[in-house]
This record gives structure tokens, sequence and C-alpha cells, in this order.
């Protein structure tokens, strides 16, 4: 048989198993008798409730005008989220720790759980728009492709793309431009959610074509040997 005693020594429950539910935090002995040496045998402890945390936070679907955030934690038990603005009032509370479609901003949310409060506070901004370098390909005799690369970022954006004398030639939704003729360019790019431009310039040449040293043969005979010259940018 095993007791439960309370840290006064009062005798809280017996049982065959050793096993106690739903007991109170706090500290404990347990004690046992056995038969076969007539021995009692006890063993103390203290079991405290688990200190609640939270622990991280993730922000996604940021767009220009609100984002997502989700919390996590250790040791919520049965726990209440409730998100705060900047100026300290309520905004809506769950049991989830999700809350989307939220204006950009300054937000703290506490999680309430078994009479604890804890707090993450976080920021959310628009994002950034950004441009990677404008790549040359399908090149030919006369004219290329010119593609703006790793956008990022972007909202309904527009790119323009001017020549060396800073003139106008077009402006399309991709950034990407083709039968360009060889030269110097700009792309410029502006979205609606920043207020700002990126520019791009960029030259492309025709590429030198070239015919390699060594021939690559196709077929030997005993009087004649056929063969294929081979290069790079041949045009035909």
């Amino acid at each position: 048989t095993f007791c439960l005693l309370n840290s006064s020594g009062v005798q809280v429950s017996c049982n065959s198993t050793g096993v106690f539910n739903n007991v109170a935090y706090g500290n404990y002995c347990i004690t046992t008798h056995d038969s076969c040496t007539d021995t009692l045998i006890t063993r103390c402890f203290t079991a405290t409730r688990p200190v609640p945390t939270l622990t991280s936070h993730t922000i996604s679907g940021a767009s220009c005008t609100d984002f997502n955030v989700s919390v996590g934690g250790n040791n919520l038990i049965t726990p209440v989220f409730c998100l705060y603005d900047s100026a300290g009032q309520l905004v809506v509370c769950n049991s989830t720790g999700v809350f989307n479609d939220l204006p950009h901003g300054t937000y703290c949310i506490r999680a309430i759980t078994c009479g604890d409060t804890v707090s993450r506070c976080f920021t959310s901004s628009r994002p950034v728009p950004s441009l990677g370098t404008v790549v040359a390909s399908n090149k030919l005799c006369t004219t290329f492709t010119a593609t703006v690369s790793a956008q990022q970022n972007l909202t309904s954006p527009s790119f323009c793309l001017y020549n060396s004398n800073d003139s106008l030639l077009k402006c399309n939704t991709t950034g990407v431009f083709d039968s360009l003729a060889y030269g110097s360019y700009c792309i410029r790019m502006t979205n609606t959610c920043y207020d700002t431009v990126i520019s791009r310039c960029f030259s492309a040449s025709k590429t030198v074509p070239s015919l390699n040293s060594t021939m690559q043969v196709l077929n030997r005979k005993c009087d004649a040997v056929s063969f294929q010259a081979t290069g790079t940018s041949l045009t035909k």
C-alpha cells in the first residue's frame, strides 16, 4: 500500500498502485510498507507548476497594408491569448495565438494561463521592395532580352525602360524586355506600396563569335577523314 502525505504529515490518500492523480502542487511524501522486510520506505518530493513562457513569434503573409502573426510558448495550460496595440488597448483575444490581417505597427501578445500572464511584444512594417541585377539573355545577332532578377516585395510594380539618352522606350509589369538592340539602358521600377524608385542600369553587347581550334572527327577511312568545325556565338 502506498500512502501520500502532505507537508504537514497528514495522509491525503492511499492506494495499491503508487499513482496519485490531480494532486495540488506542493511538498509531499509517499510511504510504503514492505511486508517481506517489515520496512517502511519513504520518498519525499516537491512538485511545482511549470513556469509559462512565450518563446517566439512568427510574422507571415506580410503585404503592403497588413500581416499575420502567431505566437509559441512552453508550459501553457489552456491559455487565452490577448493582442494589445501600441497604446495598450485590447484588440482581440483567442485560444490559438494566431492573429490575421493586422495593420502594420507595434503590438504585444499576452498569454493568460493558470492565473499567470506572460507577454511578448513585436513590430511589423511594410515589406521593403528590392531588385537584383538585370540579366541579359537570348542573345541573337542584333537583339537580346533583358530581365530584372530577384524581384522581392513588389506591389503592383511598373518597370520602365530608358535608353542611354534617358528617353522612355516602354513600360510593363514584368521587368522583362525582349528584342532590344545592343547598347546601354536603365530600368526604373515604381510600385504602389512604397513611394520610391529603384533603378538598374546595364549594358549588353553582341557576343564575339569564335571557332574552336580543334576539329571534331566524325569518321576515319584509309584515305579520307570526316570532321566538324564547332564554335560559340555563331549565327547561321
